[in-house]
């Protein structure tokens, strides 16, 4: 019996293993395939699977906003809207954006705060234009040196805050139908 020099003592590879290793291989990708597919197709799963894939909000509710009390303490409630000047995303949700604060601003006991942040090239009274913002609308301009002490992780970032601070509701980047909903809502709903 010859030795052969890469024989390491296992067992030679069969056929038959080779052929199961195959099919797992396309049984496993087929799978993988075909899930790939309803998330993409199905809005439900979409959405959930966005959910799964996302860190947690920098905002969660009954956590402390960590912006000045002066956007948020004299209104039982407050609309906190935080965007930045040149954001694509920004711009997407802007409609709803405007909706949101137009909303919070016809109702009694709730407040409205724009929060910018950018380069304070655009004044406040610009930024509330362009968002149709009500001229009872807070307008706070924040500079990139100001983000390292925010828990913000994206933008455009729509708060709903209660008079004490505490969140009640929030919501990152452009929002789906679903999440527009509950935001009215918990605009709309005691706290």
């Amino acid at each position: 019996m010859q030795h052969n020099p890469d024989d390491l003592g296992r067992p030679p590879v069969t056929d038959g293993a080779v052929r199961r290793t195959a099919f797992a291989i396309i049984a496993l990708s087929t799978c993988v395939t075909i899930a790939a597919v309803a998330i993409l197709i199905v809005p439900d799963l979409r959405a959930d699977a966005t959910r799964l894939l996302t860190t947690h909000p920098g905002y969660s509710p009954g956590m402390l906003l960590d912006l000045p009390a002066d956007l948020y303490s004299r209104n039982v409630r407050t609309v906190v809207v935080i965007v930045r000047q040149d954001c694509l995303p920004c711009e997407a949700a802007r409609p709803f954006l405007a909706r949101l604060l137009s909303d919070g601003a016809r109702q009694l006991g709730v407040g409205t705060a724009l929060v910018n942040i950018g380069s304070g090239r655009e004044s406040p009274a610009a930024l509330r234009l362009r968002y149709s913002a009500a001229n009872a609308t807070r307008v706070m301009l924040l500079t990139a040196r100001d983000l390292p002490r925010l828990k913000l992780k994206a933008v455009p970032t729509c708060v709903i805050v209660r008079r004490d601070g505490r969140v009640i509701d929030s919501v990152e980047s452009n929002p789906n139908p679903a999440q527009q909903s509950t935001l009215l809502r918990a605009l709309e709903g005691d706290s």
